[in-house]
């Protein structure tokens, strides 16, 4: 299958120069061949915030501070994005 098959337009999926974005390219085009989905977000929003008040409670249970400041530092910043 030549270049130009697989992707007609001629779009940088990939670079710097990526021109490929969702509005105009499908997403077979994509790295992940994969588009991420509002349900699988809030999903993982709904884990991370579970784990971060579990290891804050914990920690201030067992008094392991720097653990405790390391692991809220991890979940915010994974519920950030």
């Amino acid at each position: 299958m030549a270049a130009n098959e697989a992707n007609p337009n001629n779009y940088v999926v990939y670079g710097p120069d990526a021109n490929c974005t969702l509005a105009v390219c499908p997403v077979e085009l994509s790295i992940y061949k994969y588009q991420p989905t509002l349900p699988g977000n809030i999903a993982f929003l709904i884990l991370f915030a579970i784990a971060m008040i579990v290891h804050v409670i914990l920690g201030l249970k067992w008094r392991t501070w720097f653990f405790v400041f390391c692991m809220l530092w991890g979940c915010v910043a994974e519920i950030i994005g």
